[in-house]
């Protein structure tokens, strides 16, 4: 996570993947759980049933040591079904063409396969993710270490 604690106030959807928010940084965890409560979406990518879990409009429960196959996989589906912001992507971005090859490997039943999660299930968390206009990803050591 690069954004500040007062930007959670105004993020419309969180993503979190290899972070129990609410026990590691209690703080933020309930800066998270404030703006859920007031509308926000929260999409957890955790394997463990974890505290944050409650307030979870959906929680992609993955097999251990997956998670970039679920994320290459979302990404895969932005890109296909054209969910992505193509200027920006123009103006702001390198090695996109790169990117999508890369990831264009994990259809949803490719990472069925490898995570266990549903592919609808994917692709809803994957849609959810790309209509928000102001979402903002929360990762921890769970991402970083492994």
């Amino acid at each position: 996570m690069t954004n500040s604690i007062g930007e959670f106030e105004d993020s419309d959807l969180f993503l979190v993947t290899g972070s129990n928010t609410t026990a590691q940084h209690p703080l933020i965890g309930s800066r998270m759980i404030n703006a859920v409560e007031k509308g926000a979406k929260l999409l957890l990518i955790d394997p463990r049933e974890i505290p944050l879990a409650r307030f979870a409009g959906l929680h992609l429960r993955q097999n251990i040591g997956t998670d970039v196959a679920v994320l290459n996989g979302m990404m895969n589906i932005i890109i296909e079904e054209g969910l992505l912001d193509r200027e920006y992507v123009e103006n702001r971005t390198e090695g996109f063409e790169a990117l999508k090859a890369l990831v264009s490997r994990y259809s949803p039943r490719v990472v069925e396969k490898i995570s266990g999660i549903d592919r609808h299930d994917l692709e809803k968390a994957a849609r959810m993710y790309a209509a928000a206009d102001k979402a903002m990803i929360v990762y921890a050591m769970g991402i970083t270490q492994h």
